[in-house]
C-alpha cells in the first residue's frame, strides 16, 4: 500500500512538472529567440531557429530566412563530405589567392616596364597605341601640374616683391624724416639769441686766458683775461 501511494505521489510530481514545462515552453522559445537576435547581431553571423513543441506546433526564427539558412547548411555539409577536412578546404581557397596576387603582381610589373619603355618585344601594334596614348595623357596631367605650381610660385614671388617695395618706400620716408629733424633740430642751434650758439673755445697762455666767441658761424673778436 504504502508503495501504491510513493508511485502515486511521485506520478504526480512528474505530471506537476511536465505542466508547469509544458505552460513556460512559449516563454523559453521567446527566449531563445531573444538569443539567436543576439547572435546574429553581435556575431554578424547567419543564425536560424526551428523548433516544434510536444504537440506539434512550430516555432522559427532567422534574421535571414530559414529555407535558405538550412539550404547552406546542407551545401556546407555536402563540400565538407566531399573535398575533406574544412583545414584542407582553407588551404586549397588560399592557395587560390595567393595565386591569383601573384598573377596580379606580374601584371603590374609588366606595365610598370612597359611605362618605363622596356619590355616592349611582346606587344602588338594595338598595345603600342593604347600604352602611347597613356603615357601621353600621363605626360600632359604632370605638365598641367608642372603648370599650376610654376604659377602658383610666380604669384608668390610677386606679392614677395611689392611687399618688398613698400617696405623699401617705408624706411626711406622715416630716414628722410629723421634727416629732416636732424636738419631743423642743428638750425635751431645756430640761430643768434639762443643758448647753444657760443662756444667757448680756451687756449691757455703764461700770463692770460684768451676767450674767443663764435658768433653766426663767425669767430669774433678775441678777448683776453
Amino acid at each position: 500500500m504504502e508503495k501504491k501511494l510513493e508511485h502515486w505521489m511521485s506520478h504526480g510530481i512528474i505530471c506537476n512538472q511536465k505542466l508547469k514545462s509544458s505552460l513556460s515552453f512559449p516563454y523559453k522559445v521567446k527566449e531563445w529567440t531573444s538569443k539567436a537576435y543576439e547572435l546574429s547581431v553581435l556575431c554578424d553571423a547567419e543564425v536560424a531557429l526551428v523548433v516544434f513543441s510536444s504537440r506539434g506546433r512550430l516555432y522559427e526564427y532567422a534574421n535571414n530566412s530559414v529555407k535558405a539558412t538550412i539550404e547552406r547548411y546542407k551545401k556546407a555539409c555536402s563540400d565538407s563530405s566531399n573535398t575533406g577536412s574544412v583545414s584542407e578546404a582553407n588551404a586549397q581557397y588560399y592557395q587560390q589567392e595567393a595565386s591569383k596576387l601573384r598573377a596580379q603582381i606580374g601584371n603590374l610589373q609588366n606595365q610598370n616596364r612597359n611605362m618605363m619603355g622596356e619590355s616592349l618585344a611582346g606587344l602588338n601594334l594595338k598595345e603600342l597605341k593604347n600604352l602611347e596614348q597613356k603615357i601621353e595623357k600621363g605626360i600632359s596631367k604632370i605638365r598641367s601640374k608642372k603648370n599650376e605650381l610654376l604659377f602658383a610660385e610666380i604669384e608668390y614671388m610677386q606679392k614677395r616683391e611689392v611687399d618688398l617695395h613698400n617696405n623699401n618706400q617705408y624706411l626711406r620716408a622715416k630716414i628722410a624724416e629723421t634727416e629732416r629733424a636732424q636738419h631743423q633740430h642743428q638750425q635751431m642751434n645756430l640761430m643768434p639769441g639762443s643758448s647753444s650758439s657760443y662756444h667757448e673755445l680756451t687756449r691757455p697762455t703764461p700770463y692770460s686766458t684768451s676767450l674767443m666767441c663764435l658768433r653766426d658761424g663767425l669767430l669774433s673778436d678775441v678777448i683776453y683775461i
